[in-house]
């Protein structure tokens, strides 16, 4: 029987130290909120050398060491680098994760060496992104395997190695999308809750994803990725990227009345599930699922605004982004609070987080390793080392296949039904004839229906007839060659 080590490869002990040797830092004057759980600390003194906290003082000031950098932290509030504990990461996410004060992540679906080779470039320094950790599994043939191979897995820098039994619980969210929460049963919540944070379960909800088009917050968060995307400099986000995040915000737009009454019944029964569970002591952890249909950086903060909807209060959502997300993979002595000793990844906010969790967004600095960063956004920001293959997303469209077109000839000057099999076809897919768009009826997944006009069949030839999907994915076929023969 197989054994099979979850493996959480998380590289922490490599962080950059070569170039951040000699490198202070001094904060003076914001109140900390430090990701703990504690209260606020008026007018703390924030020492920070070679990318860690040296030093945390209240009220009397500290004294700068020579040469140190000192930021006026007065009037501004100071939180942890944000974790965002479930990513799908892609090539252009890096800036846009770090103006949003994300300054970690966790990548939990993409190709083990693509993953492998961005750890390396990220957490180095080499190339400019949040820091970089990504989770997977290994199979090994047996108990005396796993601990022959212990020594050369670990050798590749991971910083968490589990057995199934020994890992803690993780429960991320169900079907996207789905009705099914709507046969949620509230009076099962507590048995159930009970059970959870006995086992040291943690909660992934993914609300920004599940349900960014059914909250109350909709329109809002609309309006800011829409503001986000027309930033000029931002040109290279991709096309297709753009169009699966904006359009999740209108699938319910084809839905009936009824369906949608359905989904937001599930969606209420979800916020008191999470409320009642945060209550007893359970643990979220907040994951974006970016970029399936969600803007890196922003919609971590968008999460954070759900959950406060939910129930749980301002303090205990920037937990779920901080403190729960670095326990989730055991590294919660090296980061997600700001403490003595730990990386010094803070986000200094010009207004408080307490009194209105929409504030998590006013972000004034982000300081990454000790190190202040830049920001803004350029247009020739990319990543040197590119996601091997095709893109492709569950909500993308499908690349078109044709299989066959029947008939496969026409007569001359005469109008022809056709009848386009294969597969992949969408309701918006059209066909095109000799490079020209026909007026196509579709059918089903697999075959889409035309008529050649005479004038479309009046000259003899062979001609290539393709289908084409719009983006998001999508795309055109591989041409079918079609005759008109002569009359």
């Amino acid at each position: 029987m197989a054994v099979r080590w979850l493996l959480s490869l998380c590289v922490a002990v490599s962080m950059s130290t070569t170039q951040l040797q000699a490198q202070s830092l001094l904060i003076r004057g914001g109140t900390l909120i430090d990701g703990s759980g504690g209260a606020p600390i008026p007018d703390a003194q924030i020492l920070i050398r070679d990318g860690l906290i040296a030093d945390i003082a209240r009220q009397a000031p500290t004294a700068a060491p020579s040469g140190a950098e000192v930021i006026d932290a007065r009037g501004k509030f100071i939180v942890p680098g944000l974790i965002d504990s479930h990513v799908h990461y892609r090539e252009w996410h890096g800036e846009v994760f770090l103006a949003y004060g994300v300054t970690s992540v966790y990548d939990v679906g993409d190709p083990y060496y693509w993953q492998a080779a961005l750890k390396q470039g990220f957490n180095s320094g080499r190339m400019r992104g949040p820091r970089y950790f990504f989770c997977g599994e290994i199979r090994l043939p047996s108990e005396e395997a796993a601990a022959n191979a212990l020594p050369a897995v670990a050798r590749r820098g991971l910083e968490v190695i589990r057995k199934p039994e020994e890992a803690d619980g993780i429960v991320e969210a169900g079907h996207k999308n789905s009705a099914l929460y709507h046969w949620m049963e509230p009076e099962e919540f507590d048995r159930l809750i009970k059970e959870l944070v006995g086992q040291g379960v943690f909660v992934n909800p993914t609300l920004d994803f599940e349900w960014k088009a059914l909250t109350d917050r909709t329109r809002d968060h609309e309006r800011e990725d829409l503001r986000l995307f027309h930033t000029p400099s931002l040109a290279y986000v991709p096309v297709d990227e753009r169009l699966v995040v904006l359009g999740q915000y209108h699938w319910p737009d084809s839905r009936s009345a009824d369906e949608i009454h359905q989904f937001k019944e599930g969606y209420r029964k979800v916020q008191q599930f999470l409320a009642k569970f945060v209550q007893s002591g359970g643990k979220i952890y907040s994951g974006t699922d970016s970029s399936a249909a969600t803007t890196p950086g922003l919609s971590l903060h968008h999460e954070l605004e759900l959950l406060v909807d939910a129930g749980l209060t301002p303090m205990q959502a920037i937990m779920t982004a901080t403190k729960h997300a670095a326990d989730l993979l055991g590294l919660d002595a090296k980061m997600g609070t700001i403490e003595k000793g730990k990386v010094a990844d803070l986000v200094l906010l010009e207004a408080d987080p307490l009194t209105d969790i929409r504030n998590t967004k006013r972000i004034a600095t982000v300081i990454k390793d000790g190190r202040i960063l830049d920001t803004t956004f350029h247009a020739d920001y990319e990543m040197p080392i590119r996601r091997p293959g095709p893109e492709s997303k569950h909500l993308y469209n499908p690349i078109p296949v044709v299989r066959d077109v029947v008939p496969p000839v026409a007569v001359e000057g005469r109008s022809a039904p056709v009848r386009v099999l294969g597969r992949g076809f969408t309701s918006s897919s059209v066909v095109r004839f000799a490079g020209r768009t026909l007026d196509t009826r579709w059918v089903s997944s697999t075959e889409l229906a035309v008529i050649l006009t005479p004038e479309q069949t009046a000259r003899v030839g062979t001609f290539l007839i393709t289908v084409e999907t719009p983006k998001p994915g999508g795309g055109p076929s591989h041409p079918v060659e079609f005759i008109v023969t002569f009359k």
